[in-house]
């Protein structure tokens, strides 16, 4: 896949027009403004890696709005986290902030959820 049509932290977002692409661990999400375009190109990067002997997920095509990884595409072009996750990291803040003391553990996977929902 182009670098060019490659959605990632700290660049410049490539145009969706016709297609772009990012990749977050072992997932690949396909999207842009040709169906076609956009269909052909996940074929191909799915081809490729199981050419490579990699396993693939389920593929799941969507037009329209999406939620992929916890996340909500929206057909206006924007990106945010899934309502449900956010309200649970709110709830999460708040009751971490009403307890006198915390575990560490605790902690630390609060901060990673935050840390998740900041990448975007």
């Amino acid at each position: 896949m182009p670098d060019s049509h490659m959605v990632c932290d700290r660049q410049a977002t490539p145009s969706l027009d016709p297609w772009a692409f990012t990749v977050y661990i072992d997932n690949a999400i396909f999207f842009g403004t040709d169906v076609s375009e956009v269909r052909e190109r996940m074929e191909h990067g799915r081809a490729a890696v199981e050419a490579a002997g990699l396993p693939t997920h389920e593929v799941q095509h969507c037009e329209g709005s999406a939620e992929v990884l916890g996340w909500e595409i929206v057909s206006e072009g924007k990106v945010r986290p899934k309502q449900s996750r956010a309200w649970r990291v709110t709830l999460s803040i708040e009751w971490v902030l009403s307890q006198p003391k915390v575990c560490l553990k605790d902690v630390e996977m609060l901060f990673g959820h935050c840390t998740f929902i900041g990448l975007i």
